[in-house]
């Protein structure tokens, strides 16, 4: 964060009286999908975003590779916990798993339990904790494929300057963990609607690997659920 950004931050936590950690609170609200198809969005000038970012990171790690998802800057919007929705430019530094704000000519790292979600190039992306390769409990980002009680997800990671997408779950605000494959990794958090989702596989060639396939069950779930 540059020294512009780093004084407002102080003046706004001074005068506002706001922490500058926050944490996060699971997602109970409305359909991200909906909320990002329907924006609103505050003032550009609006101050309250700079306490969405920290400070004393670096924001380019120089010798590797490949750093980002995207190269170039891309237009998006940040929401936070209390609803509040930001107009911001974002890069996706996939090296650390860190988001990169920019307004103006500012530049920032975003304190992942701030946010709530971010949207840019078509994509949501959710801050959500989850369970990490060493089976520990972690935080980071997730694209959003389908929303609701069940959330399917997808991680973005480098392994040398190769991209490598992973699918995870997650169920009822928990813990997103890593979506094995096969019937039973997903159909065992649908016990209670089992028969109609057995009588709808029935009807359908299903690819358990496949997003798109995995994002039609789980909406189809969902369905049952809102139809009583």
């Amino acid at each position: 964060m540059n020294a512009i950004f780093s004084k407002l931050l102080v003046f706004g936590t001074l005068l506002f009286g706001i922490p500058t950690t926050i944490n996060a609170q699971p997602n109970t609200g409305p359909d991200l999908f909906e909320l990002f198809a329907n924006p609103k969005i505050l003032d550009s000038g609006d101050a309250r975003i700079l306490f969405l970012c920290r400070s004393g990171q670096r924001l380019d790690l120089k010798g590797e590779a490949r750093q980002y998802l995207f190269e170039d800057w891309k237009s998006g919007l940040v929401l936070d916990h209390s609803g509040e929705m930001f107009e911001v430019e974002v890069k996706y530094r996939l090296y650390d798993g860190e988001m990169i704000l920019k307004r103006g000519e500012d530049l920032c790292i975003i304190q992942r339990p701030t946010v709530q979600a971010l949207r840019f190039d078509e994509k949501i992306f959710v801050s959500i904790p989850y369970e990490n390769e060493r089976s520990e409990e972690d935080h980071g980002y997730f694209e959003l494929l389908t929303d609701g009680p069940i959330r399917l997800l997808r991680k973005y990671q480098l392994r040398g300057s190769r991209l490598k997408e992973c699918l995870y779950l997650q169920v009822d605000n928990g813990l997103a963990r890593r979506y094995k494959g096969g019937k039973k990794s997903l159909l065992k958090y649908m016990g209670d609607k089992q028969q109609s989702m057995e009588d709808y596989l029935s009807s359908h060639r299903i690819n358990w690997n496949n997003p798109e396939d995995l994002v039609m069950i789980i909406d189809y779930y969902h369905r049952l659920g809102t139809d009583g």
